[in-house]
């Protein structure tokens, strides 16, 4: 594909800068081991914010179970780091033609992720990075300094997040992010 340009960044914070100050983006390619990715709730969240914006999954653990939630979550393709250039050459073309592609998998139930991703989808992109910061680990303040608003502003998306993901506690918020993070990390390889 010689003619297109490429941008790369090394954690998902500069994904989204990249994002934000380029409208001509039409592929990304996510790795959900990027630092700050955490897992396919990376994928929520571009899909919720750039839905225009095709998202291919570059990924070294090709379980059924993240590439069946990837599909329903809204992944244009899940591509294995393991497979043939050609392989992915073609998956790549077959996402800038406007289709889908995805390995052949078991395509078991794989649970309660269309509730959750409803539940995620509701989210404004600032309460989203307020519950990646929670996910974190982060507390209010620190949240607040990292995304230049006031500490009364992060307590106002902390209640509207808990709200609407239908939680009482920010630590059932995080836990109900973190299903989404199937990547398992004794078989990935980077």
């Amino acid at each position: 594909m010689p003619e297109a340009l490429l941008m790369e960044v090394a954690s998902h914070g500069e994904l989204e800068k990249a994002l934000a100050g380029n409208g001509d983006v039409r592929l990304v390619l996510l790795d959900l081991r990027m630092p700050g990715a955490h897992g396919l709730s990376s994928l929520v969240f571009l899909r919720g914010e750039y839905p225009n914006v095709s998202v291919a999954i570059i990924s070294g653990g090709a379980y059924a179970e993240t590439i069946v939630r990837a599909r329903q979550l809204g992944a244009s393709a899940f591509i294995p780091k393991s497979a043939p250039i050609d392989t992915i050459a073609q998956a790549l073309s077959c996402v800038i033609r406007g289709e889908l592609w995805f390995p052949a998998q078991d395509d078991a139930p794989p649970g309660p992720v269309p509730l959750l991703q409803d539940k995620l989808t509701t989210l404004t992109a600032q309460q989203f990075r307020v519950l990646k910061c929670l996910a974190e680990g982060m507390l209010n303040k620190q949240i607040a300094d990292l995304l230049e608003v006031s500490e009364g502003t992060v307590r106002a998306h902390v209640t509207a997040i808990l709200r609407k993901l239908g939680v009482s506690t920010r630590t059932q918020a995080v836990i109900l992010v973190t299903e989404l993070d199937l990547e398992r990390d004794s078989a990935d390889t980077l």
